[in-house]
């Protein structure tokens, strides 16, 4: 294992800020995980599961896996009180995962480095995983390109499809949304851990499970899992991204809940 810490800024009192990052195994790099974009949003347990076993079978790998459990320490040193406030940055006031778009950045503009800084570490790698935590969730997964879907049933967490075309502007440098339209064409998803502010022993190990089997199988068929086509029935929820206004204010009554079955059309 190579670890590496990744100069990012010098802050006020004259320490050098950082972010650390830890490669596994030889070969081609393959296999990209990320998380702590936001404050707050705690995946850390699920990087320390991943860390432990990727150093277990670590001589068995024939490929790349590079591991950044936090990513953003900018977002985390932004507080109130004792609680971070770490969506946005305090500087621009844009959404920290928002800056992936531009190749260049500002002087001073620490956001657009780190993004500059993340692209280029994972531009290389076949597969690119970003963890996040949402509003009372439990874990699933996002894709925004129906090509995918295979290797996420393999994953196996549920998958929501989202169409990013119809609001481009919202999503505009967006991490997994820029990678897949790099010069390697990354396969890349957004790993929703679980609930904002919550530690969940049934999420954690959910999730580490769904990249464990991941690995599992790239350490039996290699690239060729990307000429596979794996079915899953757990795919529970389709949510093409798309905004509906009412002209009145009232209550919204939804004809599908969180995990109640439903088809992709």
């Amino acid at each position: 294992m190579k670890t590496t810490e990744h100069y990012l800024y010098t802050d006020i009192t004259g320490n050098k800020v950082s972010i650390r990052s830890y490669e596994f195994g030889n070969g081609e790099p393959m296999l990209y995980l990320q998380g702590g974009i936001h404050g707050g949003e705690v995946t850390y347990f699920i990087f320390q599961k991943l860390y432990e076993y990727i150093k277990s079978i670590e001589n068995l790998l024939t490929f790349k896996v590079l591991m950044l459990p936090m990513v953003n320490p900018i977002s985390w040193q932004q507080r109130v009180y004792y609680y971070p406030v770490g969506k946005f940055s305090l500087q621009s006031g844009q959404d920290f995962n928002r800056h992936y778009s531009e190749k260049e950045y500002e002087e001073g503009n620490v956001a657009k480095k780190l993004a500059n800084l993340l692209r280029n570490l994972s531009e290389d790698y076949k597969i690119a995983f970003d963890f996040h935590t949402a509003r009372c969730s439990k874990p699933y997964l996002y894709v925004e390109d129906r090509s995918l879907i295979s290797l996420a049933n393999l994953i196996g967490l549920n998958l929501n499809l989202f169409d990013f075309e119809i609001n481009p502007t919202e999503f505009s440098g967006y991490y997994v949304n820029k990678m897949r339209q790099n010069s390697n064409s990354t396969k890349a998803f957004t790993i929703e851990c679980g609930t904002h502010d919550d530690y969940s022993e049934q999420n954690i190990t959910e999730v580490t499970k769904s990249i464990i089997r991941l690995l599992n199988k790239l350490l039996e068929v290699g690239e060729k899992i990307f000429e596979c086509n794996f079915e899953n029935e757990s795919i529970t929820f389709c949510l093409p991204q798309k905004w509906i206004y009412s002209a009145i204010t009232g209550f919204a009554k939804f004809y599908k809940q969180p995990n109640e079955l439903c088809s992709i059309p």
